[in-house]
């Protein structure tokens, strides 16, 4: 009887861990984790966070779309005029500007074809969120709108 508990045991673990080790492109220690998010007024966004200089340069760049709920929100270690561009970029988007959890600055509806012009606020900014264009429009965001994070 012990044995077959046991066996039974094994089975589960093994089955446990092969779906973990398969969960399609999340990294295996990350699943039970909360995804990233932003918060504006009652639009909420899943985020990829780009802290890195090298993931600052990718950004969003060589992909071909992204869903409505999600974005990427861009961390720097002191507020300053970050300059964005559109480099390899497929889709256009919207600059979201923010300094202290407040917004500054709103870039819509960057189009692709901006590839070298600099888009740059006219305010510091201590982070950055690119989401789909349209969606500032869309959920009436503007100047002043207080932003949540949850990284």
């Amino acid at each position: 009887m012990k044995k077959v508990i046991l066996a039974f045991l094994f089975l589960v673990i093994a089955v446990a861990v092969n779906t973990l080790l398969n969960h399609g492109s999340k990294n295996v220690f990350n699943i039970l984790e909360k995804s990233p998010t932003v918060t504006i007024d009652n639009a909420t966004f899943s985020v990829m966070v780009a802290k890195t200089e090298a993931d600052r340069e990718k950004g969003l760049s060589g992909r071909n779309s992204m869903p409505q709920t999600e974005g990427m929100i861009f961390l720097f270690d002191k507020p300053d005029n970050y300059s964005f561009w559109m480099k390899d970029m497929k889709f256009p988007l919207d600059m979201i500007f923010i300094n202290k959890d407040k917004i500054v600055d709103i870039f819509p509806s960057v189009p692709i074809k901006n590839q070298t012009d600099m888009e740059t606020p006219r305010e510091k900014a201590d982070s950055v969120l690119e989401i789909n264009a349209g969606l500032v429009k869309k959920y009436n965001f503007k100047i002043g709108d207080l932003v949540k994070t949850s990284l």
